[in-house]
């Protein structure tokens, strides 16, 4: 998680070592680690971005997303025109990938689970009737992401996002993940 907020471009509010400190409280069977020792992994990673690679014959594939907490089909609505087209999507680290394909390399966007919630939705123009939807945890702010437009990741900014299930149990099974995976910028 500290890898990911620290070097990742969609987090705009980067965690402070007293931030690293605070969240490792009572980790060690219900003791603190030494401060000392959480201060030396914080300048570590903040110096040097943890990168996981693995060689897949003459390509690299990068694992995150082959080490994600959940993964699967999903109908995603778009932006502004709102059409639903069918993605793959992966959940890791604290972020929600969605691809073309399970196969793909790149992700087509992203979107931090950071200060969002998770909530089912009724079905919208006949399009699914397990729908569920990224909203803002606070009123008035937006949700930030990122999508691949013109073979460069652009930011963008969502009211909500929504997805498609086939069923009322995958829909269940991904907004579990999804609470499970979120995070609160408490630096704000």
């Amino acid at each position: 998680m500290l890898n990911t907020d620290l070097h990742n471009p969609l987090v705009k509010k980067k965690m402070t070592k007293e931030g690293f400190i605070k969240n490792n409280r009572g980790i060690s069977n219900g003791q603190d680690l030494p401060s000392e020792a959480l201060c030396q992994i914080y300048e570590r990673v903040k110096a040097d971005e943890l990168k996981f690679t693995e060689d897949k014959g003459s390509e690299k594939r990068t694992l995150l997303f082959y080490q994600s907490s959940h993964h699967g089909w999903l109908k995603k609505e778009g932006g502004r025109r709102k059409t639903v087209k069918k993605r793959w999507f992966s959940l890791s680290d604290h972020c929600l990938f969605y691809f073309c394909a399970p196969q793909d390399d790149t992700p087509l966007g992203a979107v931090p689970l950071t200060d969002v919630a998770v909530r089912a939705i009724n079905s919208k123009q006949g399009k699914s009737e397990y729908g569920f939807e990224l909203i803002p945890l606070t009123t008035g702010e937006k949700i930030k992401s990122s999508k691949l437009q013109n073979n460069k990741m652009v930011m963008g900014t969502h009211d909500s996002f929504v997805m498609y299930a086939e069923s009322e149990e995958e829909r269940s099974a991904w907004m579990v993940h999804i609470i499970k995976s979120i995070v609160s910028d408490s630096n704000k």
